[in-house]
């Protein structure tokens, strides 16, 4: 009968093969009909004798729900950590004695588990059961570091890395909304490193913090760029500030001036190559959506490249034509970009690798895990249709926006502090421009 060859769960049509065997059910739905028999209460009781273990076995069976991996391939991870979990029930006592280690050895010694190691590892991480691995090597670059810097100057960077590292270890236990990075400790020791290997090269007889003298900082200043230079100087006044604070020396060689205004280097784009770009969004809306929807969102919005990729599917609302970003007002879509949006969002849907992320922006050939894309894929998407990058479309937003509206758009509609907004119109002149316009009329 024409009913035999669909699926009874999902009304799939069934493959040849599967018709020839009897099946009743497409290969998907008979693997989900098993992972939740595997996961079932009274099938686990049977197997597990900790609770902790067999609410941790349930929560990565949701967790490879959630990030979209098919039915099939959940099965497959679920019966191999299912044999890793019932040797935790027989060893460990509590879920928090789960370390690398034990982890390595017990995969080890379950055959063919090696493909599901490092989805439960990141797994472990991702819910704070398991220590961040990449965080920890990147501390050990970091301590590796310090071990190549002279004795003299050793001990003064050392207490700071550690001071620092303390301090991003408080932000993530309090919260904070951006802790310290890692990468920007990595960055400062960088400079501190290059500043010594230039005193040992230069004023060898120079072994100590305390020997160093004010000249040979601004000598070292000299021999920067301009632009990197304000920056180097910031970051060697912290570190001496800091080292003064710990008695490690007795006075500050430099003094603490205030930062260069440069002008900017990117200037914005005329009004014809604004049209330009213009006719290129209206004109590509079917034929590159994706690429059409990330250059208007930089070029009518100004939106970062940070902020595209961290959109997510329920931070949009096209009935009332919006998308909510964080930290700055929504992006209320025109009828072109809402176009473009529809159009994208559909040739998405067509691709069953990307349809269940939930980043708005993904590539075409993402992992199973959901993540956002990389600032890469979003330079490369912009540039290749518009032949800007979108920092360029960024600014050429705000320049305009400020030029006609006032500095103060940028802070209360585009997020901006009043730092950056002045860097594209000063508030002060804008008013007195307007109370001269008053005045005229």
């Amino acid at each position: 009968m024409a009913e035999d060859k669909y699926c009874k769960s999902c009304s799939k049509e069934l493959k040849s093969y599967e018709l020839n065997n009897g099946r009743k059910e497409c290969e998907s739905c008979r693997c989900k009909s098993a992972a939740i028999k595997i996961t079932s209460t009274s099938e686990m009781d049977k197997i597990f004798i900790k609770k902790w273990v067999s609410n941790l076995f349930v929560k990565y069976y949701e967790y490879l729900q959630e990030i979209g991996m098919s039915n099939a391939m959940c099965l497959r991870h679920i019966r191999k950590v299912r044999d890793i979990l019932i040797i935790a029930d027989k060893e460990l006592f509590k879920i928090n004695d789960i370390n690398e280690e034990w982890i390595e050895e017990a995969f080890h010694r379950v055959k063919g588990s090696k493909r599901s190691y490092k989805g439960f590892c990141y797994f472990l991480e991702t819910n704070k059961i398991l220590e961040n691995r990449q965080e920890r090597m990147t501390i050990e670059r970091i301590q590796d570091s310090l071990n190549t810097v002279p004795k003299g100057f050793r001990r003064l960077l050392e207490i700071y890395v550690n001071n620092r590292i303390e301090l991003r270890n408080r932000h993530i236990t309090n919260n904070a909304k951006k802790p310290l990075s890692l990468k920007t400790i990595i960055t400062d020791l960088e400079v501190f490193r290059k500043f010594i290997n230039w005193i040992q090269l230069n004023y060898p007889m120079n072994t100590s913090w305390d020997l160093i003298e004010e000249y040979q900082y601004n000598e070292y200043f000299l021999t920067l760029t301009i632009r990197h230079r304000e920056v180097v100087r910031k970051d060697m006044y912290a570190l001496l500030r800091f080292a003064k604070s710990k008695k490690l020396i007795f006075h500050i060689p430099i003094a603490d001036l205030p930062a260069r205004e440069f002008p900017s280097s990117i200037e914005p784009l005329g009004i014809e190559e604004q049209k330009k770009i213009a006719l290129i969004l209206r004109t590509n809306i079917y034929e590159n959506p994706l690429a059409c929807l990330i250059s208007s969102l930089c070029f009518y919005h100004g939106l970062s490249s940070l902020q595209i990729r961290n959109i997510k599917i329920q931070d949009v609302d096209i009935d009332n034509r919006l998308i909510n970003i964080r930290e700055r007002s929504p992006v209320f879509l025109a009828s072109d970009e809402l176009v473009t949006l529809k159009a994208y969002i559909e040739e998405k849907n067509l691709n069953k690798k990307i349809r269940t992320k939930n980043y708005l922006i993904t590539g075409k050939y993402m992992s199973y895990q959901d993540k956002p894309v990389s600032k890469r894929y979003i330079t490369n998407a912009v540039r290749s249709l518009t032949g800007y990058n979108p920092k360029v479309l960024r600014i050429t937003c705000y320049t305009v926006f400020s030029s006609r509206y006032g500095p103060q758009l940028l802070v209360e509609c585009f997020g901006l502090s009043m730092t950056q907004a002045s860097r594209y119109g000063k508030l002060e002149e804008y008013l007195i421009e307007e109370e001269l316009r008053e005045q005229i009329k």
